[in-house]
């Protein structure tokens, strides 16, 4: 008798929390809404139900918010912020909608959606205002006008602000850094409500965390890049058969070692229950490469589109489908040492294992290379990554599904390949000094910030600016 009427007793309590969570999250739709009546939208308005199909991943657009607002000021998310604070309302932040995770999605809770926070601005001294809520190809073309650039996302419809708060990789990396390394200064709503500014020479410990920090210490509203002439570029992909992966690394490897900035190149192997292939993403930051990828060119492929275009006309060849596209993805990612045997290392570990899972016509499996040669470090104390002076490669491993019961086998599946592959790193004579995982590409259950040495520091300036975990009811990697 005691022990069911315990029993009774936590089930009063859960259903007197659900009902307090319930009508707080209601308290502040309604208050958002009296506020701002044309930028808080509910199931079922037309703005609502467009946002929810601006995910890339099906997933997340199944997973549906109490309601959604849609600020175009610092100030107005200011009020949400405050709002939800008070509350103790679960709530997640919005981009672009690309994360294959679900951190920007929320089930019942509230959505901030930034996507109509799209300023571009040329300032004309090296530097151009951006907001959080582009996609890149919208930020390329209105810079081409003045024949500029910013370091940003290689997919064209991807979202500003998670690429830059997740680090980010460019097409001009290999030149500049990593995308965060190219922000001079966040516009931050911090867990307080406040908006502040963060740069280099004000509030320098929030600089640095924002720069590969994610979402776990404020809503950045507005960044402040620096921005790049750019002529004419040159590239595109090229597809070969994936039985042909031996020379491909070779020509890769030696890639690698030639040591040219102005060259970008992914293998990125993909494989469906009809085909495999080893695709190269070709770029030069030039009109004309010269006979930098003639070994690359000189294998036989199945199909090549390489051309000279602008940076805008480049990038926007490859698209990631953000739009609703009927598929989950998983995506996971490894950072192993640059050398040839580690490629031919994890290339088998990933066709073995994907082998008898490539049998539904709705699951794909893909495997991608992207070098991080040590010209992408611009020093220890440049980013949250603190990159050493040495080459990587970080891996991701990922697979679309079209199928919902096959999501938790294929996330099972990529774990246990990253399993392998990371005793496949410790092993190897070329294992490096330090792995940090890159977070735009890693699954959930990825020990991301753990991986870097930078982790104590950003512990505790999420503590100095985060001291009642506000963020830590939103998704992203933890602190």
């Amino acid at each position: 008798m005691i022990f069911a009427s315990v029993l009774l007793i936590n089930l009063a309590r859960l259903l007197v929390s659900a009902d307090s969570s319930t009508e707080a999250i209601n308290y502040v739709c309604v208050e958002l809404e009296r506020a701002y009546p044309d930028k808080l939208h509910y199931p079922g308005d037309a703005a609502y139900e467009k946002e929810q199909l601006r995910y890339w991943s099906i997933y997340n657009t199944n997973t549906r918010p109490a309601c959604t607002f849609q600020p175009t000021l610092a100030e107005e998310v200011s009020v949400a912020v405050k709002l939800i604070a008070k509350e103790t309302v679960p709530f997640a932040i919005k981009s672009g909608g690309h994360n294959h995770n679900s951190f920007s999605a929320i089930k019942d809770g509230v959505l901030i959606a930034l996507g109509n926070m799209n300023t571009v601005q040329n300032l004309g001294n090296g530097s151009a205002i951006v907001g959080p809520g582009n996609r890149w190809i919208d930020v390329y073309s209105k810079l081409q006008e003045d024949g500029l650039v910013v370091v940003g996302g290689r997919m064209s419809d991807v979202g500003v602000g998670g690429l830059l708060l997740g680090g980010g990789l460019s097409f001009l990396s290999f030149e500049h850094g990593l995308a965060a390394d190219n922000v001079l200064e966040y516009e931050v709503v911090l867990a307080d409500g406040n908006i502040v500014r963060a740069s280099q020479y004000s509030r320098s410990d929030l600089f640095y965390a924002l720069k590969g920090g994610c979402n776990q210490f404020g809503i950045v509203t507005e960044f402040k890049l620096k921005t790049y002439s750019i002529d004419l570029v040159w590239g595109g992909i090229v597809t070969y058969s994936i039985e042909l992966q031996e020379d491909l690394f070779k020509a890769f490897e030696n890639l690698r070692l030639a040591r040219n900035s102005k060259v970008s190149l992914t293998p990125y192997l993909v494989r469906t229950t009809n085909s495999s292939v080893f695709t190269a993403i070709i770029f030069y930051n030039g009109p004309d490469p010269g006979n930098v990828f003639d070994e690359f060119l000189s294998i036989k492929s199945i199909a090549r589109d390489l051309r000279t275009r602008t940076y805008p006309e480049y990038v926007e060849n490859f698209s990631v489908g953000s739009e609703i596209n009927n598929y989950g993805w998983i995506l996971r990612s490894e950072s192993t040492g640059a050398s040839l045997d580690l490629y031919e290392t994890t290339f088998n570990l990933w066709k073995n294992l994907t082998d008898p899972l490539v049998h539904e016509s709705s699951t794909q499996w893909s495997l991608a290379y992207q070098l991080i040669p040590k010209s992408v470090s611009q020093g220890p104390k440049a980013d949250a990554y603190a990159l050493l002076d040495e080459d990587l490669i970080w891996l991701i491993i990922s697979s679309g599904y079209g199928n919902s019961n096959d999501r938790q086998d294929e996330i099972e599946a990529g774990r246990q390949l990253g399993y392998k592959i990371e005793e496949a790193e410790a092993d190897s004579k070329s294992k490096t000094r330090y792995r940090p995982l890159f977070l735009n590409d890693a699954w959930e259950d990825q020990q991301v910030f753990q991986s870097w040495s930078s982790y104590k520091d950003l512990k505790k300036t999420k503590e100095k600016y985060d001291p009642l975990n506000i963020w830590g009811r939103t998704g992203g990697f933890k602190l």
